[in-house]
């Protein structure tokens, strides 16, 4: 979830009380965070400071992976926040799924359609999981 753009902007906002710095291993992108970050590399639960974090096994296509592979579904709880991140979900989600998920307050999902769900499945999704927050993701424009 750090990509090198956003590294610098983040060092401000870490919290002082916390001297873990968390990568959640994406694309390598774990080698940019200094300090010896915790790293995360896939499904599971994990607990740093007052973060808990559980990976969710998915998959990137509709086809249990035989096209794209393996996705995590990563849900941070953090400060009384519910964040989950749906990467790069290539399927409706099951209820097991759906129910690990319970409680979350902002919800960060891909609807470009490519090579993730589109915007019908994102909604539904949306409606089945109920966040305060949604943050759409992997948007695909026309320009």
């Amino acid at each position: 979830m750090i990509r090198q753009y956003w590294l610098e902007k983040l060092k401000k906002y870490r919290r002082k009380s916390s001297p873990y710095p968390i990568a959640i291993r994406i694309n390598c992108y774990s080698k940019l965070v200094s300090n010896n970050p915790f790293i995360i590399r896939g499904p599971g639960e994990y607990e740093i400071a007052d973060c808990f974090i559980k990976g969710i096994s998915t998959f990137h296509d509709n086809k249990n992976g035989s096209l794209r592979g393996k996705n995590t579904i990563y849900s941070i709880e953090m400060d009384g926040i519910n964040l989950a991140h749906l990467g790069d979900l290539g399927h409706k989600l099951t209820d097991d799924q759906i129910s690990s998920l319970n409680g979350i307050d902002i919800l960060m999902l891909p609807v470009g359609g490519f090579y993730t769900i589109d915007y019908k499945t994102a909604s539904e999704i949306v409606a089945q999981i109920e966040p305060s927050v949604v943050i759409p993701m992997h948007i695909r424009m026309k320009i």
